[in-house]
């Protein structure tokens, strides 16, 4: 299983603080490991020592200006912006992905799935992947060729082709232990116990 991602928020209002806080403990895929106000000395230090794989920074909150900060973030930490409705596009184009402060909670979960290569908890209810889809992710995970697949769905080996591309972009994993794992994790299929 993949370690959760770790993350830091930067803002300064303790509601909104609190409210990502609060939500990033009902997503199993991430740990909240630090939030800041944005006014304390050597932020940018202090935000490295927690070596995340997001921060979710408000631009307006940091005292030392966010492209400072931003230039001082490892390449490799994916950077959201916590921004306004009315946000200048000088802003918004510093990062690689927004949210709005006035976001409700569904939109923020679909983005942090987003950004984290996640979907959720149970896919068939949710509806990212469809029935069909999920059939065929069955048989990948046992191993099935895509001829294999197509004979025992009696459709062509193009439709089984078609159906895989589709589970690999909407799920963005493309290895087959990936997409086993994501199958064990979301219950799929079910390792029987000897």
């Amino acid at each position: 299983m993949a370690r959760a991602k770790r993350v830091v928020v930067i803002d300064h209002r303790f509601l909104i603080r609190a409210g990502l806080e609060n939500l990033m403990s009902e997503l199993r895929e991430v740990e909240l490991v630090k939030t800041f106000e944005g006014n304390e000395t050597r932020l940018s230090e202090k935000v490295l020592a927690k070596k995340p794989d997001l921060v979710i920074v408000n631009p307006h909150a940091t005292s030392q200006g966010f492209v400072n900060l931003l230039n001082n973030i490892d390449s490799e930490t994916f950077v959201i912006g916590l921004v306004s409705n009315d946000a200048d596009v000088s802003i918004i184009s510093h990062f690689r992905q927004t949210i709005f402060q006035n976001s409700n909670k569904s939109e923020l979960q679909k983005v942090f799935r987003k950004v984290l290569g996640t979907t959720g908890e149970n896919h068939k209810k949710n509806g990212i992947l469809s029935d069909r889809e999920i059939t065929v992710l069955k048989y990948v995970v046992k191993g099935y060729t895509n001829r294999q697949i197509a004979d025992e769905l009696f459709l062509s080996i193009h439709t089984i082709m078609t159906h895989r591309k589709n589970i690999i972009r909407k799920l963005g994993i493309n290895t087959v232990s990936g997409l086993t794992v994501y199958a064990l994790m979301n219950k799929l299929v079910i390792i029987p116990k000897q």
